[in-house]
């Protein structure tokens, strides 16, 4: 079988082909999953409208309910999460990455009730999304969230660490999580953060900073992220289709 460039290889599809959703609602659409996957990972990687599709991989529109389908059912998020499960914890990194939006990705209706949850933000940059992260210590991605991109990151930085077990681990991030609420969590769970306090800080803590040199992890992790040109800049209205993107991007990442 020909392997064009972006497309999955043998290997990689054997071992998520069993992961991909049988069913979903409405009208079945009877494709080969494996083009459908790869025409996802094309419009990812190549950040072109659906419209712009090589003709190899079929009907753009046929793709695109696919994908719409799969992401409801939250078919790509599964395959991350299982992929993602087996992280080496010793170091857990977090941080986020600012993405700008496009002028595409701001459209939305002010009367769709869902507008607030689409994540996009206002600044004097423009309408920017933020990706917090938390990785691994090999940089490979555990979880993530989305915020608009004019928020702090400290509170969002809480629900994430929230989401994952922290027995073992050591919490490495920047001054901007050394906040009490973030040190008091860490500190309730009996284990170690790596936080450098900030020069105003009125009673400052030790920082290990040999550990924190390994925060590259999570900076090498946003660096291969923006490779993939719908997770480097937002052209999506609703916020769910760009986690979908993330979603498959970190899938590549994790198969590599």
């Amino acid at each position: 079988m020909l392997i064009h460039r972006y497309e999955l290889t043998d290997e990689q599809w054997d071992k998520i082909k069993s992961q991909l959703p049988t069913y979903t609602r409405g009208r079945p659409i009877r494709h080969d999953n494996r083009k459908i996957l790869n025409a996802i990972i094309w419009i990812n990687h190549a950040g072109a409208p659906w419209r712009d599709l090589p003709k190899r991989y079929g009907s753009w529109k046929t793709v695109y309910t696919k994908f719409r389908r799969w992401a409801r059912a939250g078919g790509l998020e599964c395959i991350f999460r299982t992929l993602a499960s087996d992280a080496d914890t010793e170091y857990v990194h977090i941080d986020s990455m600012t993405v700008s939006a496009h002028q595409h990705s701001v459209g939305t209706k002010q009367s769709d009730p869902n507008r607030e949850e689409n994540q996009i933000g206002r600044s004097r940059g423009g309408n920017p999304t933020k990706i917090h992260a938390l990785v691994d210590s090999l940089g490979n991605l555990i979880t993530f969230m989305l915020s608009e991109g004019n928020r702090h990151d400290s509170p969002i930085a809480l629900e994430l660490l929230k989401e994952v077990s922290l027995t073992g681990v050591n919490v490495v991030g920047d001054k901007a999580y050394g906040g009490i609420a973030i040190r008091n969590y860490i500190t309730n769970k009996m284990i170690p953060y790596t936080i450098p306090p900030k020069e105003t800080t009125q009673d400052p803590w030790t920082t290990d900073w040999w550990i924190y040199k390994e925060r590259h992890s999570i900076k090498y992790f946003f660096n291969r992220s923006k490779h993939f040109r719908r997770t480097a800049t937002r052209y999506d209205k609703t916020a769910y289709v760009l986690r979908t993107f993330i979603y498959v991007a970190t899938t590549l990442l994790l198969l590599r």
